[in-house]
């Protein structure tokens, strides 16, 4: 369980206003808002690493509204992977770690999806460290400038 409060300005950032309260669309105990990303106020990615899961939600109408428009998870999630912990987007990619994937014993993951029409239909990749080792906790925290991504 969770929410993430999104807040507006429209005085320039003198003051802030509540406009959305987003919740998951199934999950209970999931840590949903562990990890949260804006890009351009129109999108927002929230983790849930409890639920295995990472939330897309978009506006349409200047952020009156937010939709969940995807749930994302990893094709190969398994128990306790974390994946959520981490997110980042900018708009048309979403990273999302995974701290304990397992390849040797939890050395971590990140996923990077990506969609051309507004998450009706995305595609995965996985990354992976070359030089994996057990507990790296490899998708601890990631980021993503354009064609550039950053995981730890």
């Amino acid at each position: 369980t969770g929410s993430v409060y999104v807040f507006r300005t429209s005085d320039g950032g003198a003051t802030y206003g509540q406009v959305a309260k987003l919740t998951a669309s199934d999950a209970a105990g999931d840590k949903f808002g562990y990890s949260v990303a804006v890009v351009d106020g129109a999108t927002i990615v929230v983790g849930a690493p409890n639920g295995e899961a990472a939330y897309v939600f978009r506006t349409t109408d200047g952020g009156a509204t937010y939709d969940e428009v995807a749930k994302l998870t990893a094709s190969d999630a398994a128990t306790k992977d974390k994946f959520g912990r981490s997110v980042a987007t900018d708009g048309q990619k979403v990273v999302v770690g995974a701290m304990h994937n397992d390849g040797p014993s939890d050395s971590g993951s990140a996923y990077v999806f990506l969609t051309t029409d507004d998450w009706n239909t995305y595609t995965e990749i996985k990354l992976t460290a070359p030089d994996a080792a057990g507990y790296d906790g490899f998708g601890f925290s990631v980021a993503i400038d354009g064609g550039t991504i950053a995981r730890t």
